[in-house]
């Protein structure tokens, strides 16, 4: 099963240890029929991840988040791919939405992993809102169950 969402990179912080933390939100643009059909189905959330020293995002820049929900052990996940990982930590019925929250970043197996983290990403969390009703049941009753590979490929305003 696979969701996208379409967001966008609104800042990246710089640490004093060489990682990057970076904020990205839903595209908000309904000018171009992708980001109206995106922002109709996420008008709200937040994203925030970490990456290494090389880090994969630009500020103002459209990234499509993919969500893959996998069936693997977390023992199976190659150490190098963690930082892709999530598992469904929050969800609540808000009304005519539902808040969803993934987060990565949860038992790693060393504390080396992300040094060689893939695309630099370590870890994350993304926060949605989410209003088609048709994607809800992917989520209810699931939380803390199964895994999801998420994926950040960057995009632009119009869409593909």
């Amino acid at each position: 099963m696979r969701i996208q969402a379409k967001f966008r990179c609104l800042g990246i912080n710089s640490r004093w240890d060489g990682r990057h933390t970076v904020e990205l939100a839903p595209v908000c643009d309904k000018e171009f029929p992708e980001n109206k059909m995106f922002w109709e189905a996420t008008p709200s959330g937040q994203a925030e991840v970490e990456t290494g020293p090389d880090c994969p995002f630009e500020v103002g820049e459209f990234y499509l988040i993919t969500f893959d929900r996998i069936q693997i052990e977390y023992s199976q996940i190659p150490e190098e791919e963690l930082g892709h990982h999530y598992r469904l930590a929050h969800v609540m019925d808000m009304g005519g939405t539902i808040e969803v929250r993934l987060m990565s970043g949860w038992g790693y197996r060393t504390e080396n992993h992300t040094r060689h983290a893939v695309d630099g990403i370590r870890n994350g969390t993304v926060t949605m809102n989410i209003c088609n009703r048709q994607a809800w049941p992917h989520f209810q009753g699931q939380v803390e169950e199964g895994l999801w590979r998420v994926t950040y490929e960057k995009t632009s305003l119009q869409g593909s």
